[in-house]
């Protein structure tokens, strides 16, 4: 897991300065975690104890992986690219696809925000149906959990962003949630009508409602075939 190599690269620089007393040791330790891009506020490094250092600091939160290349990048919720990478669907986190001829993930330092405009627009929109459509303590999974990632690569010619759900079908979602130039229909109504169709059996309770298009951005939601409705 990242927090086990985190804690392994920390022991790495602790045995190489000669240990847990070394002189610089506190002053490499807080370089080193700046270094990682996990870091969003660095508070404190310091000795709470014979043997024991603690680091203070605020961590920055996944958003999901950007995929390029055969392999999946990880991007915080600002942005801002993580000392985190894997083989292409090797972890399950949401995907932002479509970022292949964007710039290139080698090219940007953990900690940097990623300069394509597509990349933050599909990282707002997956950190927003995280947000609102997670699992309701009292209405159940409100269709996050069918999210598998955003597709971004409408989103420099048309400023569209695409859902991408777990089945593999599509939902035209639109503009990045905080564009100025709002949709036909408006964020809080397209969130109202992914996490109605979620809950509802005529929808089949998918998100996509088991088509392989679907248009969030334009007006009324048409499905031509619903499944049969089920109390399953």
């Amino acid at each position: 897991s990242v927090q086990l190599n985190l804690d392994e690269q920390a022991n790495q620089i602790a045995a190489q300065s000669g240990g847990p007393l070394a002189i610089d040791l506190l002053e490499r330790l807080g370089e080193w975690v700046v270094s990682t891009g996990w870091v969003a506020e660095l508070n404190a490094v310091s000795r709470t104890e014979p043997g024991v250092i603690t680091v203070d600091v605020d961590w920055r939160v996944p958003a999901g992986v950007v995929r390029q290349n055969g392999y999946e990048y990880l991007v915080s919720t600002e942005g801002r690219r993580l000392d985190a990478q894997w083989p292409q669907d090797s972890v399950s986190l949401p995907v932002i696809a479509g970022a292949q001829r964007m710039t290139a993930a080698t090219s940007v330092l953990p900690g940097e925000r990623w300069p394509d405009r597509a990349v933050h627009a599909g990282v707002e929109l997956l950190t927003l149906l995280h947000n609102e459509l997670g699992v309701d303590p009292i209405l159940g999974p409100g269709g996050f959990d069918q999210v598998w990632g955003v597709d971004v690569s409408e989103f420099d010619r048309h400023q569209r962003l695409l859902i991408i759900t777990d089945a593999g079908n599509r939902i035209i979602w639109g503009r990045a949630p905080s564009d100025p130039v709002s949709d036909v229909v408006p964020t809080h109504q397209k969130l109202k009508n992914l996490s109605y169709m979620r809950r509802h059996p005529d929808y089949g309770r998918r998100i996509d409602a088991s088509q392989s298009l679907i248009d969030l951005s334009t007006g009324p939601i048409l499905v031509d075939d619903r499944p049969a409705k089920s109390d399953n």
